[in-house]
């Protein structure tokens, strides 16, 4: 169990940086999310057992699709935590019963985030991850490529830091 001293201590910065890296550098896909009410939604940061430590919403989070989305982030980081040999959410999705990619996995924590295309709430948990120090460049990119992630070659690495 984490030292409650420990889980008080997640920064929301980190949080709200890889937001802001993930779409501050990319106005055109940022128009085309927010055209398509998908520029915004719910991070979860949690412990390896799923227990959310932390659930916020960033961005313009679609009001219609609110309370979904909500549930969403949390889904995915439980099954991420009953997964252990998992890294990502996306390899247990199953589209028929509304179970999506959007988490991964880092040392201490795990990060989800629903409200824009699934592959693109991956690439956000990761950019939460290394904000948080949790995922090094190189593991994220290990991530990022044998997962084959879209988003891999156009939001790229160095705009994390």
């Amino acid at each position: 169990m984490t030292d409650w001293l420990e889980l008080i201590d997640v920064p929301m910065d980190a949080v709200i940086n890889g937001f802001e890296v993930l779409l501050g550098g990319y106005p055109e896909l940022c128009d085309t999310l927010r055209s398509e009410g998908k520029l915004g939604g719910y991070a979860c940061v949690a412990q390896q057992d799923g227990l959310p430590i932390l659930i916020m919403a960033l961005g313009e989070p679609n009001e219609a699709k609110s309370a979904t989305r909500l549930e969403f982030c949390q889904e995915k980081v439980r099954r991420l935590a009953a997964n252990t040999a998992h890294s990502l959410s996306f390899e247990s999705r199953d589209p028929d019963n509304n179970k999506w990619g959007g988490a991964a996995r880092g040392k201490r924590y795990i990060v989800s985030f629903s409200g824009m295309p699934e592959r693109l709430d991956e690439y956000f948990a990761l950019a939460v991850l290394y904000h948080l120090q949790d995922l090094s460049e190189q593991e994220i990119l290990r991530l990022l490529l044998a997962h084959d992630n879209p988003y891999r070659s156009e939001l790229h690495l160095e705009n994390f830091g």
